[in-house]
């Protein structure tokens, strides 16, 4: 009975231990989130520039039309973006690491993240994705 009581009670202190922050594989890494977040930003902002100038449109069809590019630029589909983001939400200090980094790196820097893909390639923009930045005038 002791040796049981033993090994429950080291199961529990390791099980306690655990990073709770830890993220699971199944969930998209921090650095390749806030890319995708950066972009799903810019994606919604262009779609609303859009809607605003076309009336054939609406913002939710173009920000569904931008969100799918920017999955296929990364390589991941909506459902694992959305269960990541759901993770991170349940994760809130990760998430706020996550975006005051992001902030911190676009306001410094005013330049695209290292690593991420080039929103300036001629074959985003012949796929209609462009920066916000160089729509706006």
């Amino acid at each position: 009975m002791k040796i049981l009581l033993k090994a429950l009670v080291v199961m529990m202190v390791f099980t306690g231990c655990k990073d709770k922050n830890q993220v699971p594989s199944n969930v998209l890494k921090p650095s390749k989130m806030q890319d995708v977040m950066w972009d799903m930003f810019e994606a919604q902002s262009l779609a609303q520039q859009r809607a605003n100038k076309d009336s054939s449109t609406t913002v939710a069809i173009e920000t569904k039309k931008l969100s799918e590019e920017v999955f296929k630029i990364y390589g991941i589909t909506e459902k694992k973006f959305n269960d990541s983001y759901h993770w991170y939400l349940n994760h809130p200090s990760l998430l706020n690491q996550m975006l005051d980094s992001l902030n911190s790196q676009k306001s410094e820097e005013n330049r695209p993240i290292p690593d991420r893909p080039d929103l300036d390639r001629p074959e985003i923009k012949n796929a209609r994705l462009k920066t916000p930045a160089k729509q706006i005038e």
